[in-house]
């Protein structure tokens, strides 16, 4: 395979889309540059070329929502699918859910960016896109285009599989997710034998929106018990700790809770911990309480 893109200053668009592509071909050649007669050789061509995969065009493609395509989305809509049933992904309707999620949480950002749709923020922030410009060589750098161009595409690949890896393992969990919701003694607390992203199963098990508190073991030994979220992106729980736990530790924890091995309360009154599971549900049955 020969897989062709512009040469010259790169940006987040064609640095992800080589990334994915390079899921899929893996012993693939990387052609940069913007000759015509080289890149009609090229298996795929992407963000130049005036093609399929070139959204430098009067006739850029747009999404329903007006967020127009850029190399990265382009490249995901036509091989997102097959990225995702490599890394494992067998259930048509994940891989429907997935595919949509990954387009509309992480590369519509970069497509919107890149062709100069101002997203809004409330204060300046490094996005993805511009961290891979800064990538890009000074004017008096010893690094060339090229070497600064892998270097790019090697952070690209281990931002978006970190990413993807991290969505894929909460679908992972979901069965032992359910399996505790299930077998769980208090409605109000959910008991996981590990630590695993619930969050996403637990709004889809729990449709009454019962659960208010989940307790997880940590590596060292230790229980966490963690609000459940009133809804997916706030950060506002269903049910707070009382206030006078409020940034206690240790002894002052135990005083105010009379839990034996209470060990912390967070100032948000969103989670604390405890040195024992059964220390970890009596915090949450005061909590319940209160």
């Amino acid at each position: 395979m020969k897989l062709g893109t512009h040469n010259g200053p790169f940006h987040a668009d064609e640095v992800f889309a080589t990334a994915f592509l390079l899921n899929l071909y893996e012993d693939a050649e990387i052609i940069r540059t913007r000759k015509e007669d080289i890149l009609q050789t090229c298996d795929i061509v992407y963000d130049v070329g005036r093609g399929k995969y070139d959204h430098h065009t009067r006739d850029k493609e747009y999404r329903e929502n007006e967020i127009p395509y850029a190399a990265s989305g382009l490249i995901w809509r036509d091989f997102g699918r097959e990225i995702l049933r490599k890394e494992g992904v067998d259930d048509p309707a994940v891989e429907e859910e997935f595919f949509n999620e990954v387009d509309e949480v992480f590369i519509q950002p970069l497509d919107a960016l890149d062709n100069g749709i101002n997203i809004e923020k409330s204060m300046p922030i490094l996005d993805i896109a511009y961290v891979v410009k800064l990538m890009n060589p000074a004017w008096d750098a010893d690094e060339s285009e090229e070497e600064s161009f892998w270097k790019a595409v090697t952070f690209a690949k281990s931002v978006f599989y970190s990413y993807l890896n991290k969505l894929l393992s909460s679908h992972r969990a979901y069965p032992f997710i359910q399996r505790a919701f299930e077998a769980r003694e208090v409605p109000e607390i959910l008991i996981l034998e590990t630590g695993c992203p619930w969050g996403k199963a637990l709004t889809s098990l729990d449709e009454q929106n019962k659960v208010l508190f989940v307790i997880t073991p940590r590596d060292n030994g230790q229980f966490t018990v963690q609000g459940v979220r009133s809804e997916p992106g706030s950060f506002a729980v269903r049910k707070n700790f009382p206030d006078s736990w409020a940034g206690l530790e240790g002894e002052e924890l135990e005083r105010a809770t009379h839990v034996p091995g209470s060990i912390f309360c967070h100032s948000g009154l969103w989670l604390a911990v405890a040195d024992s599971l059964a220390g970890a549900v009596q915090l949450a049955k005061l909590a319940i309480q209160a």
